[in-house]
């Protein structure tokens, strides 16, 4: 179960000191498999319109018992199929890597590049969904290529390849087909290196802002207990694709924090978080659009796995308001509307 809880947190990101953002390519998330017992690998998908929030992984790693290395996750909610969350793993044999273009296959599970869209289609007992996404490739590299996180040997490298693009598609919901057009993104992880041995939470925010420029921020707390234990950075970009803010978060101000019911967890529900002391971004956590306990799905020998290194997993899913001030950069204020996600490994 190791490997099903990693397949929630495939979206995260961690940052180098010396930030080198560019956009990004194919060769900056494809398959590239390491012979480390910390080996992961996630595409995390998302989809929203006004009535339905998707999340869809695709994972491969070397975390497990057995020769369980990859695997799938759906993570739907909506008022018609109410929240929904399923996993399923798969042996070695069942993971099929194209050689010749971008294609993953996981059992009967499709990720695959062509005719500049990713389509992705995955297959569970009362439900089948496929959808397309748009590609425009004005995403991030926000890690900056490999962030070296212990040595020159343990590593993470986090990519935004895309946010926000137009998807469609369906989901057979028991034998209904229920059309889905929408937004939708791509984020990936890849790295060699445990994240519970480090860290106790994660963070992500996306979002858009009325005239298109977009935002993303992220990183991880760490598992001392110093308020100066963690790495989170912000990214501005303008509806083109092009960077105009970007850096480490120096400061962390936090104006309200509240216990979740569902997880147990204090959760930050607005705070600052400063680039400079002129230059700071105010996230407020709105409506909640999906939570899930990562222990509900899984079997009682991936229960025990998972339960050596996780004391509480959990995803939550916000929606959240961003307002950027920051006069060095932009004369106005700049409001973006934005999906918050925690992924909480170990609580402090």
């Amino acid at each position: 179960m190791i490997k099903k809880f990693c397949i929630f947190i495939v979206c995260i990101f961690i940052y180098s000191d010396d930030l080198k953002i560019r956009h990004v390519n194919l060769d900056d998330f494809k398959y590239s498999p390491y012979k480390e017992e910390g080996f992961l690998q996630g595409w995390n998908f998302y989809f929203k319109n006004s009535e339905y929030n998707i999340i869809l992984n695709f994972i491969v790693s070397n975390l497990g018992p057995n020769d369980l290395n990859n695997g799938v996750s759906l993570a739907i909610g909506s008022k018609k199929t109410g929240s929904i969350f399923l996993t399923k793993e798969f042996g070695v044999k069942d993971l099929e890597i194209s050689k010749t273009d971008f294609k993953i296959k996981s059992f009967n599970n499709i990720l695959e590049f062509n005719e500049d869209k990713f389509k992705v289609s995955q297959f569970y007992e009362d439900i089948k969904i496929y959808l397309e996404f748009e590609t425009d490739f004005k995403g991030a590299t926000l890690s900056g290529g490999k962030y070296f996180v212990k040595g020159n040997e343990k590593f993470v490298k986090a990519d935004i390849p895309f946010s926000f693009v137009k998807a469609k598609g369906y989901v057979d919901f028991k034998g209904e087909i229920i059309e889905l057009d929408g937004l939708g993104g791509l984020e990936h992880l890849l790295t060699n290196y445990e994240v519970y041995k480090y860290s106790s939470k994660w963070e992500l925010v996306r979002g858009v802002s009325q005239n298109g420029f977009k935002i993303y921020s992220g990183g991880f707390y760490g598992k001392e207990k110093s308020e100066n234990d963690f790495f989170r950075t912000l990214v501005v970009q303008k509806p083109n694709g092009e960077f105009v803010l970007s850096g480490k978060i120096i400061k962390s101000e936090i104006l309200k924090e509240t216990k979740d019911n569902f997880s147990g967890y204090l959760v930050t529900e607005s705070e600052k978080v400063y680039l400079s002391e002129t230059c700071f971004a105010k996230i407020d956590r709105g409506n909640s659009i999906g939570k899930i306990n990562i222990l509900s799905n899984i079997s009682v020998v991936l229960r025990f796995f998972v339960r050596l290194f996780f004391t509480n997993p959990y995803q939550l899913n916000y929606e959240a308001k961003i307002t950027i001030d920051c006069k060095e950069k932009f004369p106005k204020e700049i409001s973006f509307n934005s999906i918050l996600t925690y992924y909480l490994i170990n609580s402090k």
